[in-house]
C-alpha cells in the first residue's frame, strides 16, 4: 500500500541508496557538483555528505512508502520544497502522484504556507518542465538569479 510518513533516522541508508541511483540517472547539476569525473565510490561518498546536509537543513522531511518500505523522499525548508526523488525503477504512476500530492497537502495544512519549488537544470530539463505542468497543478512564477525556474504548487 502506498503511503507517506515523516522521515526517521533509521531510513538513512535506504534513502541514500535511492538518492545515489536517482542522482546517477537525473544528474541534477547542484547535486552533481565537480564529481562527474570521479569514481562511483567517490560519488557515493559525496552524495552521502550532500544527503546528510540536506537532512540537517530541512525543517520537514517526508518519506513515500510502499508497505512501509521507502520509495522516495521530499524535503522542505520554509515554504520551499527543496528536493524530491524516488526510486528510478519505480514508474511515476497515479499512486506515486497521490503520495506526493498528499505530502504537499499535509505540509501546507501543517504550516499554513504556500509551497514553492526551484527547479534546477538537469538532463532533459525542458521535458521535465512539461512533465510537471501536465502532472501537477502548478504556476510557473519565473526564473531566479541563478537560472532556477520557480514554481508554486496550487
Amino acid at each position: 500500500m502506498y503511503s507517506f510518513r515523516l522521515y526517521n533516522k533509521t531510513d538513512f541508508e535506504k534513502i541514500l541508496n535511492i538518492f545515489f541511483k536517482f542522482q546517477m540517472s537525473a544528474k541534477i547539476k547542484s547535486m552533481y557538483g565537480d564529481y562527474t569525473h570521479k569514481s562511483p565510490m567517490m560519488m557515493y561518498s559525496y552524495l552521502r555528505d550532500k544527503l546528510s546536509l540536506l537532512i540537517k537543513e530541512s525543517n520537514d522531511i517526508y518519506v513515500g512508502t510502499i508497505d512501509d518500505e521507502p520509495f522516495g523522499i521530499v524535503f522542505f525548508k520554509g515554504d520551499v520544497l527543496t528536493l524530491v526523488f524516488k526510486k528510478v525503477d519505480l514508474p511515476f504512476n497515479t499512486n506515486v502522484k497521490k503520495v506526493l500530492l498528499g505530502i504537499i497537502s499535509d505540509y501546507k495544512s501543517k504550516t499554513g504556507s504556500k509551497v514553492y519549488a526551484y527547479l534546477t537544470k538537469r538532463e532533459k530539463f525542458d521535458k521535465y518542465i512539461e512533465f510537471m505542468k501536465k502532472k501537477f497543478d502548478i504556476s510557473v512564477k519565473g526564473v531566479d538569479n541563478f537560472g532556477k525556474v520557480i514554481i508554486e504548487f496550487l
